[in-house]
């Protein structure tokens, strides 16, 4: 697997599931653009969503491969105190809220949300393997591949 660094097309901070999939979508395609020979494209891309219980930020992976077929995984999502969302809502991208608040620098790009809020407990590597693992690629005789 390769990383290509390609733009999202949605909010630097996406506000829902929705916003974060079709963020996930779109570099999905782009991966999968930019390599003529790769066979899958995958997109990962976090957001905050609202719950009745509360704020969460996970992320949502889409694994597209050249017949268009697409399979979906989401991380675990960890729980995020209101001082924080209140800060995002009022624009700030939650990854400099973090900074700001545990003098960390560029959290987003490195240990990440959970791996900072987690102490470490569940890092970024792990949560995402596990969501990329569930994108359903991995038994299409029993997935009903969109």
């Amino acid at each position: 697997m390769v990383g290509i660094d390609v733009d999202s097309g949605v909010a630097e901070q996406p506000l829902s599931e929705q916003e974060s999939y079709l963020g996930a979508v779109n570099r999905a395609l782009s991966a999968l653009q930019s390599d003529r020979e790769a066979q899958f494209g995958v997109g990962i891309e976090g957001g905050i969503i609202h719950l009745p219980y509360g704020y969460f930020e996970r992320s949502v992976v889409v694994i597209r491969d050249r017949a268009n077929h697409e399979g979906i995984g989401l991380t675990a999502g960890i729980y995020l105190p209101l001082q924080i969302v209140e800060q995002v809502k009022r624009g700030n991208r939650l990854s400099d809220v973090l900074d700001n608040m545990f003098g960390t620098k560029e959290i987003g790009k490195k240990e990440s949300v959970i791996g900072l809020l987690s102490n470490g407990v569940v890092d970024r590597q792990s949560y995402t393997q596990q969501a990329i693992a569930l994108a359903r690629f991995l038994h299409p005789d029993i997935y009903e591949i969109n």
